[in-house]
This record gives C-alpha cells, structure tokens and sequence, in this order.
C-alpha cells in the first residue's frame, strides 16, 4: 500500500481514526473527510500533515463528495475508498423526528452512496480499485431504539452487494460491519451509567468482550485489500453474531 491514496470518511475520531492510523502504518497517504475541522485538522497534524490530507464536509451533502473526488485526483486519484461516517442517534419509534430520520438516512446512507458515486466510475475507467463501506451489526440484529439506524446499515450491506455487481471485475466493494467497539461515543454513553448495562453488552458477547477500534480497522485493512474478495460482508462482532 505504500504511497497509495486512501480516502476515509468520518476519520477525525473513534473508529475512523483507527482506520486512519492502519492505513498510514501501512504506507498509504490519507485523505480524511470529517465535519468538524477542528478535530480533522488535530487528525492531520497527528498523521503527519506532510503525506495526509484532510477536507472539512458534511458526507450528506453530494458536493462535499465531488470536492474529495476532484482534491484526490489533484493527487493522483483514489486507489481505496472507506465510507464510514455515520451517525447513531437513539430514540424508540414514536419519538423519532422527521428531521433526525432523514439525518441519519443522508449520512449513513445517501452519504455513503454519493461517495461511492463520485469515485467508483474513475476507479474502473483507471483498472482498480477497492472499496470498503462501514455497515454494523444493527443491519442485521434487531435492537431497541435504532430502527433508522439500523435501516440505514442495512441499506449499506444490500447498497454494497449491487455496487459490487456493477463495479467488477477490477474493482472491489465490501463491507465491515462491526458489533458493539468502545469508541469515545461509547465510553461517553455509558460513563455515568451504573445499571451493569455495559457488562451486559459485554457478556452478550461469546468473546467476553466489547471490542477495540484497532480490531475493526484491520478488518477494514483486510477486506481493502482481499483481493479475491467482493460484494461480502465481513462480520466482526466477537461472536455476538453468527452469520
């Protein structure tokens, strides 16, 4: 991988920076696109802003995706594409707004399917290419709270077996779909909890454990880069679910 372009979205922090950091160990350079420019430009700087890029945008928005296209090909086109901004808001069917289910559909969907857009076709015109999309075990495992959410990564899984038909037979698409990862979102939301729901969380898992950042990255890093491999969905959930 070295000196290859990857483009990350939702890279700044959590799950994301874990896939950055894996990428550029590899030896690629990273071009991270993230909302809060703030923290993408703390993201940069920690990479090393000499070989790392980064673009302020919401995914949900279609130019953001045609931006991160154009500033990639000024340095040589995309090689991988990892779609994994998203968003996770919590609420019970009859509490969800109008305005939070079309949120979580614009970025964990259509941003996802915007930026698949904006790169793919270059990819197959250029010979290669290796896409990963960010899914989760919501997609598939029905739990309280997250119906939008979860509809939204079912959308990736089902978005990525097309896109995956149609972009053969030089470029791959798959998806990573996580369990339950202690990111700094996770750690937030259970901080001052003391009803044992993180224990229970952790024990629902056959592996004893919630899993790490870095764990979901090298599966990232695996499926860009399995190069017999497309149109699949790689599991990574400590066994919670069995698929």
């Amino acid at each position: 991988m070295q000196d290859k372009l990857v483009v990350l979205t939702g890279g700044s922090l959590g799950l994301g920076r874990a896939i950055a950091q894996a990428f550029a160990d590899a030896g690629a350079r990273v071009l991270i696109i993230g909302r809060n420019k703030e923290k993408l430009d703390a993201a940069v700087k920690e990479l090393g802003a000499d070989r790392h890029l980064g673009l302020a945008g919401d995914v949900g928005d279609s130019a953001v995706a045609q931006a991160a296209f154009e500033l990639a090909q000024e340095h040589g086109g995309a090689d991988y594409l990892v779609n994994n901004a998203g968003i996770f808001p919590q609420a019970m069917l009859a509490d969800i707004t109008d305005e939070e289910a079309a949120a979580v559909m614009q970025v964990n969907f259509f941003g996802t399917f915007y930026f698949c857009r904006a790169f793919i076709p270059a990819m197959i015109e250029k010979g290669e290419g290796s896409v990963v999309n960010v899914g989760s075990i919501a997609g598939r495992e029905p739990t309280q709270g997250v119906a939008i959410y979860s509809a939204s990564k079912a959308g990736v899984e089902g978005f990525t077996r097309s896109i995956a038909l149609e972009s053969g037979p030089r470029v791959r698409v798959n998806c990573v779909a996580p369990g339950p990862v202690m990111t700094e979102g996770i750690s937030e939301m259970f901080a001052d909890d003391d009803t044992g729901a993180l224990a229970q969380v952790s024990n629902g898992v056959p592996l004893g454990r919630i899993g790490e950042a870095e764990e979901i990255a090298e599966a990232v890093l695996y499926m860009a880069n399995a190069k017999w491999v497309t149109g699949q969905t790689l599991h990574v959930n400590g066994g919670r679910l069995m698929a």
